[in-house]
């Protein structure tokens, strides 16, 4: 997911330096030179590969991590697998049935699949947000607002990046813009982008950031306990015997 959101900007920057560069004195500039290449330049379509493959990645990352968060309620995941399924089949039928046409060919092509997708991803956010605010009251009420006894979700930050309300931001603008045929797409999909992979990195460095608290602090309580123990029998053998 992360390789392809790498390419999709190594591949974008070239084009932009290609555009306001090498063809700048195109009839119309550069953006006229962007449109003429969209359905035969071989980076463009490299490009339009890349953001499709990593929305994939993106939606199915975070449907696995609603899979993670209901262990024991599987049947709420019905509506965000659903979804996720009709995207990829509205992604497969929209390509198969309009052969050579891109994402910016028509309305027809694109906005089913971008429409679904944002739903699943949706769905999954609110999924995500309501299991998590459902552990962090359960918590309160077992051990209090502590900080001795603070959970790793107990503040709203920690909700919104676990649940990527970031990116479903993005997705929502970058639909109303994408049906109405909005030159500001050009600037939400860049975004969008990026916002993509840091909703999805931060996801990760939080899980990776707790799983190595946890370790330190295990490790930390199992040195407390052996000093203890080693303190105990040097205090027995220096013990008068009676």
């Amino acid at each position: 997911m992360f390789s392809f959101i790498s390419v999709y900007m190594v591949l974008n920057a070239i084009k932009k330096v290609q555009a306001f560069t090498t063809y700048r004195e195109y009839p119309g500039g550069p953006s006229a030179w962007i449109i003429r290449q969209r359905d035969s330049d071989t980076l463009r379509i490299a490009e339009d590969i890349c953001i499709l493959l990593s929305i994939c990645l993106s939606d199915g990352f975070l449907l696995y991590r609603t899979i993670m968060f209901y262990t024991t309620h599987r049947l709420i995941l019905f509506v965000p697998g659903f979804l996720y399924t009709g995207s990829v089949g509205c992604l497969y039928i929209s390509v198969q049935a309009q052969a050579g046409a891109n994402t910016w060919t028509g309305a027809d092509f694109g906005i089913p699949f971008f429409i679904v997708s944002s739903l699943c991803h949706l769905s999954v956010v609110f999924a995500i947000a309501l299991r998590l605010c459902l552990y962090r009251e359960l918590a309160r009420r077992v051990v209090g607002d502590t900080k001795e006894h603070d959970t790793p979700y107990a503040s709203a930050l920690a909700i919104i990046i676990e649940s990527a309300v970031l990116y479903a931001v993005f997705s929502v603008v970058y639909i109303v813009l994408y049906v109405l045929r909005n030159a500001g797409t050009w600037i939400v999909v860049s975004v969008l982008c990026n916002v993509r992979g840091i909703a999805s990195f931060l996801i990760i460095l939080r899980a990776a950031r707790q799983g190595t608290q946890d370790e330190g602090s295990t490790c930390g309580n199992s040195l407390d306990l052996a000093s203890v123990q080693h303190r105990t029998r040097c205090n027995t053998s220096l013990s008068p015997s009676p």
